[in-house]
């Protein structure tokens, strides 16, 4: 069996790339998860961080990206976070629940 294609999406022009009529339930799916996620990690940089986040943009506090996996599957299985400034790479199991 081969392995499933990965995708990385930083753009809306990915995005339209990636999707299609075939893969638009799946795709759907995992970005809405993704972009629950993000959005809570950047809450939470928020709270935690309110001086380094005062007046900045959500984009400007954390560049996201997104990437799939075609396997036919929904569900996210770990979310990374990388500290710009070292390059240092955080992963995260992702819990099933909202």
């Amino acid at each position: 069996m081969s392995k499933p294609k990965r995708y990385e999406i930083d753009s809306f022009e990915k995005l339209i790339n990636v999707a299609s009529t075939e893969n638009f339930d799946f795709f759907a799916q995992d970005l809405l998860l993704w972009l629950y996620y993000s959005v809570k990690a950047i809450e939470k940089l928020k709270v935690d961080n309110p001086e380094f986040c005062k007046g900045k943009t959500n984009w400007q506090i954390a560049n996201v990206k997104f990437i799939w996996v075609d396997d036919g599957k929904t569900g996210l299985t770990t979310f990374s976070v990388k500290d710009k400034n070292t390059g240092l790479v955080t992963e995260f199991k992702a819990n099933k629940k909202r």
